[in-house]
């Protein structure tokens, strides 16, 4: 989903800083003045909120650089063309919300959206994967008793309407956030929504565990009450190729990783950036700093961290959540898609880690895969794990195949859904966390 607000203005911090190194060890002087790169903005990560950050500067009138350790811009959103026929298949972000800001960012870069066709099909069905066996009791949805529980889910939802544009909260923390959502679910009588809401806010796991605050902050009614949007194409990248384009590749460096960073002690002192390119080493010296990575600790290297720093950043929870494409998967061509179900459980959701569904996409001939873990794991983990439900499934069902699964095509997109305890949040850890923004020339933009 397209949830990035570009952070504007100054905001007064609420934290103080101190930095224990004395200065930058590679030093500036090591390099020469054609390795040299200055800027108004240096922007660590050129993901959705990066590209979209680098965007509004341009249109600002502000000169950029955008350092992305990919070899494209766009982070999730993802697109897969296939070898043979050419036709793209997205496999990361696919679905966006239909609001004015996302149509005219849209516009802005000339790529075109229509409506989205609905969820599932008649060729759905229901499995159980920790057994492989189909869910023959599954109930078909009730779609009134769904709409019923939408209209509850909008109205408690309606009472927090300063998250609509960030973790904004009053203290102490009204306790219906701090539920974890099966509680929520079952207080409010929402029980139909479940499933459908599972299945959108996919990555968020354990679902029923989590604080409800960080399912209102990703579970929008908005997502459900008007049509989403696609891009026409069925390729989301072509908005971060046409990104590139617009920026001009002087402003963006790809197959880049930062190697140290300096943020100065103020104003009239720069942030120095060494960085490794596919040309070699560069120095980038700004006036100002956006990271917009997740402020995960491991995403910090080489930076100069404070101590209050590295204690906020060092808080963040993050589930695993990867995507990919199967070749002879061995899945009946009828079985349009293949639904998790947890038969027995509350809601009968499925616990995971496990996929979410198997999905036929017939221009590639191949079946597309989204799977979750409760924790960052390596994609080796994550296919491994995709693989075995996949053979509990075709042995439940009397399946078998000559040919072996291979993987077409497989993203990772952790560290995902970045979330802290019932306590850290009440112990003001979102305000702390923006209090960060603008101390030593350094921001932070995206969805955490």
């Amino acid at each position: 989903m397209f949830h990035q607000r570009l952070l504007a203005g100054l905001v007064h911090g609420l934290l103080t800083c101190s930095v224990f190194s004395d200065h930058f060890p590679t030093c500036e002087y090591g390099f020469d003045d054609d390795e040299v790169i200055r800027r108004d903005v240096a922007i660590i990560g050129g993901g959705s909120s990066g590209t979209y950050t680098a965007v509004k500067l341009k249109d600002a009138g502000k000169s950029f650089i955008v350092v992305e350790p990919k070899d494209q811009l766009g982070g999730h959103a993802e697109t897969y063309v296939g070898p043979n026929t050419g036709v793209p298949i997205d496999i990361g972000v696919i679905i966006f919300e239909n609001t004015t800001t996302v149509k005219n960012y849209f516009a802005r870069l000339g790529v075109s959206l229509v409506d989205i066709e609905g969820f599932g099909g008649n060729g759905t069905v229901p499995v159980d994967f920790s057994t492989g066996q189909i869910d023959a009791a599954y109930p078909p949805p009730d779609q009134e008793a769904m709409a019923a529980a939408l209209v509850g889910y909008t109205a408690q939802r309606a009472k927090y309407p300063a998250l609509d544009t960030g973790f904004n909260l009053t203290y102490p923390v009204e306790p219906g956030l701090l539920l974890s959502f099966g509680e929520f679910i079952t207080k409010y009588h929402l029980e139909a929504l479940a499933p459908v809401a599972f299945l959108i806010s996919q990555g968020i796991t354990p679902y029923l565990n989590v604080s409800t605050l960080y399912v209102f902050k990703n579970f929008n009614p908005l997502q459900l009450a008007v049509p989403l949007l696609t891009t026409e194409q069925h390729a989301t990248h072509e908005l971060y190729a046409n990104a590139l384009a617009e920026l001009g590749p002087e402003h963006v460096l790809l197959q880049t990783n930062v190697k140290e960073v300096d943020r100065g002690n103020g104003a009239d002192d720069p942030v120095r950036i060494a960085v490794q390119t596919p040309e070699g080493p560069k120095l980038i010296k700004a006036k100002k700093v956006v990271f917009a990575a997740p402020p995960v600790l491991d995403n910090f290297q080489g930076w100069d961290l404070c101590a209050v720093e590295k204690s906020l950043f060092g808080h963040w929870h993050a589930s695993g959540y990867y995507t990919g494409m199967l070749e002879s998967a061995g899945i009946p061509a009828d079985l349009t898609q293949l639904q998790n179900s947890g038969p027995g459980k509350p809601f009968r959701l499925p616990e995971l880690p496990g996929p979410y569904v198997f999905t036929q996409v017939p221009a590639a001939n191949v079946k597309q895969v989204y799977y979750a873990d409760p924790d960052v794991v390596s994609a080796e983990a994550a296919q491994a794990d995709i693989l075995a439900n996949l053979d509990r499934f075709k042995a439940a069902n009397g399946i078998r195949t000559e040919s072996k699964p291979t993987w077409r095509v497989f993203s990772s997109h952790a560290p995902f859904n970045l979330m802290v305890s019932n306590e850290a949040i009440e112990d003001h850890f979102h305000e702390k966390v923006f209090g960060l923004q603008g101390k030593r020339n350094t921001y932070f933009n995206g969805a955490a």
